[in-house]
């Protein structure tokens, strides 16, 4: 991505400045102090990247107090962009391609190498100030960013990757505390209760099976006792007949006979005499009274007889129909009891059949199971994933850092002529090695040794450790400090990264603009009187 201009509208001191056409290698912005340059350079990184939330000391407030407006070119492998922002916030940045057509900001994060303004400026622009404080290359956050975007190309640090890691590992599993697999392993140990009750109910199945056929049964034949007794009642509910003793032809002759015999006789007999005859008359008479009187004793003893007995069979009766009335009673009891016992067996048993399936517990329980080794394997996953991670880090970390002070050394010894040819790590000690093998350490070099090692390595970590996205890099005249001959190496090295991607320097100073020319002609050269409304 490069530059190709911009217009501050309201910036500071700077209103209705506009620059276009600038170079894709290197261009120098020339000009005399309090000609904008630092206003300037604090311009592009607020419409880039926009203020820092909650430091106003880096506001620049304009001279008409409306606020801070300006748009930039820009152009990328996909063509221009217009980037423009009216106001402080992110939501007062619009950018878009030629068109119309918006630009998300996800896009736009992901050109920027999802970089904020506290990076860019860690990296990307630097003064002289900026070279020895090194430190700021060494930031946690910083490192983060570079090694997300060496590693995965848009700018997702390591550090944000490996907090969303641990969260979702910690979500699925951890040794205490809430998790998926905790909650899964917790279902698992109940749905095992419930199929070893339900394994036990199953045995119990068979004899709830029996005991409603047996209880069946039971009713059965209790509903026919009482229906007999019902039949036995009704029979003795009807009255006893009264005993009735008819009379015999022997009771009803018997005295009759001696009657007929003593009427007949004494008029069958001539020579009896008239009271003779009525002697023998009154004779069978006395004897037919005394039969008949007999006759009659004995059937009225009969009578007797059968009237005890009927008593007796009335009592009896009496006494059966309350044994039957009670038994009746106690069918009914053990019938009802029966009953309600056989009802609760086949709920008991409709219940276990229907709701309580083994099929559909053992179902439940595979999905368990199949959800909890999915969680575990998902967790596996998640904690590789992030061993990957960390080993990928020390792994970018140590062939970047060597990769750096290779390149850093090779263009140290050019510009000092072989003098130095090596800087090296020891630890977190900086050291350098020069042509005789001796170790130097950064506070015993000269000035302008010092100055021209920390430029290379600057220019070095620009150059292999921001990765794909290659956002132009701007200079605030670091050559200051430097004599001739180092500045003409420095100015070399940035001519030479100037042919990769965009280089901004800004510079007040004659030889320094000469020695950038000298070695990078066809520079883009602006001149920098930059009052309100000059164009360039």
């Amino acid at each position: 991505m490069r530059i190709k201009g911009w217009t501050i509208e309201a910036f500071g001191a700077l209103t209705d400045v506009a620059l276009r056409d600038l170079g894709a290698g290197l261009v120098i912005f020339a000009g005399p102090n309090g000609s904008g340059k630092s206003t300037t350079l604090a311009f592009l990184q607020w419409l880039l990247f926009g203020y820092p939330s909650g430091r106003r000391g880096l506001r620049h407030e304009t001279l008409d107090g409306s606020p801070p407006a300006g748009r930039l070119l820009l152009e990328d492998d996909q063509g221009p962009l217009v980037v423009v922002r009216r106001a402080e916030q992110s939501r007062g940045l619009e950018v878009s391609r030629p068109g119309g057509a918006k630009v998300p900001a996800t896009a736009w994060a992901s050109m920027l190498g999802s970089m904020d303004r506290e990076t860019f400026a860690a990296v990307n622009v630097f003064d002289l100030r900026d070279l020895r404080a090194l430190e700021a290359l060494a930031d946690t956050k910083l490192r983060e960013r570079i090694l997300g975007e060496a590693l995965s190309g848009g700018g997702a640090t390591p550090g944000a990757a490996l907090t969303v890691l641990d969260r979702e590992a910690q979500a699925l599993y951890r040794p205490r505390g809430a998790s998926r697999v905790r909650e899964l392993e917790i279902e698992l140990e109940r749905l095992a209760r419930e199929m070893a009750r339900l394994e036990r109910e199953s045995a119990e199945a068979g004899h709830l099976a029996e005991g409603l056929e047996r209880l069946t049964a039971e009713v059965s034949q209790l509903e026919e006792e009482w229906l007999d007794l019902s039949r036995a009642l009704v029979e003795l509910e009807q009255p006893l007949p009264l005993p009735t003793t008819p009379l015999s032809w022997t009771e009803v002759l018997t005295p009759v006979v001696p009657l007929v015999v003593a009427a007949a006789v004494p008029w069958t007999l001539e020579r009896l005499t008239e009271p003779q005859r009525t002697w023998v008359f009154l004779a069978g008479l006395a004897c037919s009274l005394s039969l008949g009187v007999s006759v009659m004793v004995r059937r009225a003893k009969r009578q007797g007889e059968s009237r005890v007995r009927h008593r007796t069979g009335v009592t009896e009766r009496n006494r059966s129909r309350e044994t039957l009335l009670l038994r009746r009673r106690e069918v009914e009891l053990e019938r009802g009891a029966v009953a309600r016992e056989r009802a609760r067996l086949e709920l008991a048993y409709a219940r276990w059949s229907k709701d309580q399936t083994p099929a559909r517990l053992a179902q439940e329980r595979a999905a368990r199971q199949a959800e909890h080794e999915e969680a575990l394997s998902r967790w596996r996953r998640l904690v590789l994933a992030r061993a990957m991670v960390e080993e990928a880090g020390r792994r970018w970390t140590r062939e970047r850092e060597a990769a750096i002070l290779d390149l850093a050394g090779r263009w140290l010894g050019a510009a000092t002529e072989g003098g130095f040819r090596r800087i090296r790590l020891d630890g977190q000690t900086l050291r350098v090695e020069d042509a005789s093998a001796r170790d130097w350490s950064p506070e015993r070099l000269s000035r302008g040794t010092a100055e021209l090692l920390f430029l290379c390595l600057r220019l070095a970590y620009v150059q292999i450790a921001t990765g794909s996205v290659r956002l132009p890099v701007i200079l605030d005249d670091v050559f200051v400090n430097l004599d001739g001959r180092r500045a003409d190496a420095a100015a070399r090295l940035v001519a030479e990264m100037a042919r990769e991607r965009q280089v901004l320097y800004f510079t007040c100073h004659q030889h320094t603009l000469a020695c950038l020319l000298r070695h990078a002609p066809a520079a883009d050269l602006r001149e920098m009187p930059h009052r309100s409304g000059v164009r360039a």
